[in-house]
């Protein structure tokens, strides 16, 4: 009996021993499947979480270039307004200060010179026209012209000078002060150091 006893004995140790390594084995692969799990969201954690700041970097980096186009454009705006400005204070005091002339002593002169000068560019048959308050200096313009002409008012000079018409040609030479004035406004324009046009960048 005693014998019987012990085999039963062994028997039911063998069994424990064996329910041990089966539980320790279940434990470690249990183990193991959770580390494997824990494992597979932290990677899948970190590539949601590089996705997320990507997409973060793209938006700011969108912002940015909206931001920069909107600061741009209103630069360019602010010039515009500026140019404009700036165009019509030169060139309205320009204009004021031709007015002056015109009505000062040194535009008798000015206004032969130019005669003088027209009567090469019309070879022909030639008709001089000048402001209607230039009309008085007619036998003057004349002389300067250097040939027969005729003198008549043109309402359409309105700051002064003189326009020559070449009756044979056909040609007309105008040397106006509101042609000197316009080319010069002209010259201003391309020389003035405003790169951006008034009359039209995103980043990458």
């Amino acid at each position: 009996m005693a014998e019987s006893e012990a085999r039963v004995n062994l028997f039911l140790e063998d069994i424990d021993h064996d329910a041990i390594d089966k539980r320790n084995a279940i434990e470690a692969e249990v183990d193991q499947y959770i580390r494997s799990r824990l494992s597979e969201r932290e990677a899948r954690d970190a590539k949601r979480a590089q996705e997320a700041v990507g997409e973060r970097r793209n938006r700011l980096a969108i912002e940015a270039n909206k931001t920069y186009a909107a600061a741009h454009n209103r630069a360019k705006l602010a010039l515009s307004r500026r140019r404009i400005e700036m165009e019509q204070e030169v060139f309205s005091r320009a204009r004021e200060a031709l007015c002056a002339f015109a009505s000062g002593p040194d535009y008798l002169p000015f206004l032969e010179r130019s005669a003088a000068a027209l009567a090469a560019a019309v070879p022909g048959e030639a008709v001089l026209l000048v402001r209607p308050q230039d009309l008085p200096h007619a036998d003057a313009l004349r002389t300067a012209f250097g040939r027969p002409c005729t003198v008549e008012e043109d309402p359409s000079i309105e700051i002064g000078g003189c326009r020559a018409r070449d009756l044979t040609n056909g040609l007309v030479a105008d040397d106006t002060l509101e042609v000197r004035l316009a080319a010069q406004k002209e010259w201003f324009l391309a020389h003035a150091k405003l790169p951006i046009d008034d009359r039209e960048e995103e980043v990458g």
